[in-house]
């Protein structure tokens, strides 16, 4: 009975390794399939993919070649458009060759004339061995020296033409001015695409212009009179004519003045206008004016002598702001105006630090 018992227990234990063996051989299968559906799904995501590629290259494809025929077409009009160009400029070539064929130079006038003296010359001697010939009215009318004395005469005319023409070097202004400008120097090659010089008609006044904020620009009108504030000789007057958008600058507009009196050009003037002008006795540019805790303050700079030369500090000064514009502005403080103002800096200034003047 033991034994029997013993023979069951062995049984039973090969039973249970050959049900854990088929455990896992099912959870090997049961992995198996899983991965293989794994796979089965990237492969149809492969092929998507796949598929959605090939749809994007064809479409892309597709858009190249419309591209790039829409290209050929325009290089095809615009090469047609060159060669109608190119047409008519051989045209204007032939027809300008044409009309300086007609024209004739000087040397060649010149070389008619020897020619036609020459050919006289022979005639005259023919003549004068022909005199004693019993044929001498027939030879005298196959000279024909009369016509060949016009002939020549004439060609005399056209060489002394052309030479006054190419000995003239005066060039006269068809309207009263002053020469402001010269663009060239004597002995200098020109070209007819190159003023030669700049006149300014003074008839017709001159024109001041500068730009200005879109809000300084609502403060005045066309029409209005300036004032001229740095003009101490003479007289002079200016008119607005008109405010217009500054090309270079879309938040400005450009104010024109038309300027009338004792003035020239280039001349630089100082114009006031949009309210009553007020005189200050100190003006610096904008960017010179600061603030801090303390209020508004200008740099100055101060100079002080030493074995190695002038050395330069920068000192603030406490300011108040009585009016200011765009670019300037009139302040009043602990200053007589002879300071020099520091108005721009490579690097943060502060008072009592050494500085060094731009120009040196």
């Amino acid at each position: 009975t033991e034994r029997l018992i013993t023979d069951k227990e062995y049984s039973l234990k090969y039973a249970e390794e050959d049900l854990k063996n088929l455990e896992n051989q099912l959870n090997a299968a049961v992995d198996r399939e899983s991965k293989l559906a794994d796979a089965k799904n990237a492969v149809s995501d492969a092929e998507t993919n796949l598929s959605k590629a090939k749809s994007d290259l064809r479409n892309k494809a597709s858009e190249i070649k419309s591209s790039i025929s829409s290209q050929l077409i325009s290089v095809a009009d615009d090469i047609s458009d060159r060669n109608s160009k190119l047409e008519a400029a051989q045209a204007e070539l032939e027809n300008a060759q044409n009309s300086s064929t007609a024209v004739m130079t000087w040397d060649e006038a010149n070389e008619n004339v020897k020619s036609a003296q020459r050919a006289l010359n022979e005639l005259l001697v023919a003549f004068a061995k022909t005199q004693k010939d019993d044929k001498l009215a027939n030879a005298l009318a196959d000279l024909d020296i009369e016509a060949q004395a016009e002939k020549i005469k004439k060609q005399e005319e056209t060489v002394e033409k052309l030479k006054k023409q190419s000995s003239e070097t005066d060039i006269l202004s068809k309207v009263d001015g002053v020469v402001t400008q010269i663009n060239c120097v004597a002995g200098e090659k020109t070209s007819a695409d190159t003023p030669m010089a700049v006149i300014q008609v003074t008839d017709k006044g001159y024109s001041v212009s500068f730009s200005v904020s879109n809000e300084l620009s609502k403060k005045v009108k066309i029409g209005q009179e300036a004032e001229i504030t740095n003009l101490y000789d003479g007289n002079a007057s200016a008119v607005l004519q008109s405010i217009k958008p500054d090309p270079d600058n879309s938040k400005q507009k450009l104010l024109v003045f038309s300027v009338t009196g004792d003035i020239s050009a280039n001349q630089s003037l100082n114009i006031s206008a949009g309210g009553k002008s007020a005189k200050y006795d100190m003006v610096v540019p904008k960017s010179a004016v600061k603030e801090d805790k303390d209020g508004k303050f200008i740099l100055i700079v101060q100079a002080k002598s030493s074995p190695l030369g002038n050395r330069y500090k920068a000192y603030k000064v406490n300011v108040e702001v009585l009016a200011s514009d765009d670019t300037s502005a009139a302040v009043s403080g602990s200053i007589s105006g002879n300071e020099f103002v520091i108005t721009a800096s490579d690097t943060p200034i502060e008072s009592g630090m050494q500085v060094r003047l731009a120009e040196e």
